[in-house]
């Protein structure tokens, strides 16, 4: 017997209309935007540049980055962006430069780049902060296609930049990098991931079907990634070949992140690479990484 509320309404119809009134909320809200667009509102008016030359030279393809951090403590996120640079001698009406945007705390930003003083001009790929010096401010490291480049943060809303002094020049085309404290000593060490052996004196001409076109990542030999450790003093050293096992060939590394995957007390590390569909895993054993491959092609059948 089919069964009815007091009212005599039939239960399988009342919840028939509440699963129709579910159904049609759920998809009202889907349709609602999860972000909105504030840029310009913020006034964010950054541009970024990859320095497009006509040519295709080889590393215009691959963008720059950016992220949030409090640059002066005062509690709010600021932004800073890397940019791309000019590589033919022409073309645009300002030099490009990295930007650096001060959070007002009102929804708006402001740009204080040349106050920082950290509006590199290099041909910019991506950056990482830490406070790699313990003084309680967050500093700030920049990858580049060329040497790249430490800022140390000042306490007072500036930057200094003491690459040579700390040694990070890191000549190679770096993509990503990232700061952890590996040996677990109380400092933040480096770790760059790098790209390719590329100069644009040197680039290659690729076609397809007779039509001008970027390169593939296998037209340049890939490079090691570099390993920067903390001497607790200001300076680092490239310790690249200690922590990498010997039989590690080198890819085109892409990304990096830093974590304890196993929970071992281990700093471990996640390298994405431009090798086909794969990327690397490097479990941390007695201060060496020693690396795996995980092909996602493989995991999906």
């Amino acid at each position: 017997m089919r069964k009815t509320d007091p009212n005599g309404t039939p239960s399988l119809y009342r919840l028939f209309v509440f699963a129709l009134i579910s159904f049609q909320y759920c998809t009202i809200a889907s349709t609602e935007p999860i972000f909105i667009d504030v840029t310009e509102s913020a006034g964010i008016t950054f541009v970024h540049t990859d320095g497009r030359s006509g040519v295709r030279l080889f590393n215009e393809f691959l963008g720059s980055g950016g992220g949030f951090f409090d640059y002066d403590g005062d509690g709010d996120l600021d932004i800073y962006l890397v940019n791309g640079a000019v590589q033919t001698g022409g073309g645009q009406d300002q030099t490009p430069h990295n930007v650096l945007y001060r959070n007002n705390g009102d929804n708006t930003f402001t740009d204080v780049t040349d106050k920082a003083g950290v509006g590199s001009r290099a041909y910019g790929t991506g950056a990482t902060v830490g406070d790699y010096d313990n003084d309680g401010d967050i500093d700030l490291y920049v990858t580049n296609f060329g040497e790249d480049q430490l800022y140390r943060n000042n306490g007072d809303s500036t930057f200094t930049d003491v690459t040579t002094h700390a040694q990070v020049n890191n000549p190679n085309w770096g993509t990503s990098c990232a700061f952890a404290d590996v040996d677990n000593d109380g400092h933040l060490d480096l770790y760059v991931a790098n790209y390719a052996a590329y100069a644009p004196e040197n680039d290659i001409r690729c076609e397809e079907r007779g039509v001008h076109v970027y390169c593939g990542p296998h037209a340049y030999p890939a490079v090691h990634d570099t390993f920067y450790k903390n001497n607790g003093d200001g300076t680092f050293t490239d310790m690249s070949v200690l922590y990498r096992p010997s039989d590690l060939m080198p890819q085109h590394g892409l990304g990096v992140t830093f974590g304890d995957y196993d929970a071992d007390g281990d700093t471990d590390l996640y390298v994405a690479q431009r090798s086909g569909s794969e990327l690397s895993v490097s479990k941390q054993r007695k201060r060496q990484f020693f690396g795996g491959c995980i092909n996602f092609r493989r995991m999906l059948q």
